[in-house]
């Protein structure tokens, strides 16, 4: 069935909308009226208004891209000009110690010697028998991956250079195994930037 609807649209000359056209039509008036379009339609503008911060350059030359481990793999490196940079503090800056022989830098809410699957779950890292801590890995695997997976969930829990992830979004990745090559690659390439 056809719906004549020119004039009642404001269309002149517009082709006739059918039944299943103007249910939809009138479903999505009736949602802005009640706010539900709009307010769906903010989420996505938000989370592109914070896709802006653009990486410094990365190790071995890499151009700056996207804060995220998509942004890296997207190859999209433009930004706003008012867009910041994000990055974390080095491995080297995470493993000094005080004249004690503890973490100089790590904040109090984390336990050094809290065991390795307490971020990385799958980890196998052991010392003595036992599962390596938080502060082993550190000062004693810095060959291992967990090393940079510790350094990413050090800087997530300082919120360092505007680090992009929090510290739950950091072991969701490395628990993600389609995720977690990426995820290392921009964590070693583009986060472990600032030093002692």
């Amino acid at each position: 069935m056809q719906v004549e609807n020119s004039k009642k649209t404001g269309q002149s000359g517009a082709e006739p909308l059918s039944s299943t056209a103007l249910a939809r039509r009138h479903l999505l008036l009736k949602g802005v009226g009640k706010g539900t379009l709009l307010a769906a339609a903010a989420v996505p503008i938000q989370t592109l208004a914070g896709t802006g911060m653009l990486t410094g350059g990365g190790k071995n030359g890499e151009p700056a891209v996207r804060c995220s481990v998509s942004g890296m793999q997207s190859g999209i490196h433009s930004a706003a000009p008012s867009a910041g940079t994000c990055g974390g503090y080095s491995p080297g800056w995470w493993k000094q110690v005080k004249t004690d022989g503890t973490p100089k830098n790590w904040p109090l809410s984390v336990n050094p010697n809290a065991s390795i699957t307490t971020v990385c779950s799958r980890s196998t890292l052991q010392l003595g028998g036992s599962p390596a801590t938080l502060w082993q890995v550190m000062s004693s695997f810095s060959s291992s991956d967990e090393f940079h997976w510790v350094c990413a969930w050090l800087n997530a829990t300082v919120n360092a250079f505007n680090f992009p992830y929090s510290p739950a979004q950091v072991i969701a990745l490395y628990q993600d195994p389609t995720k977690y090559a990426a995820a290392l690659a921009f964590f070693k390439t583009y986060m472990e930037i600032h030093g002692t």
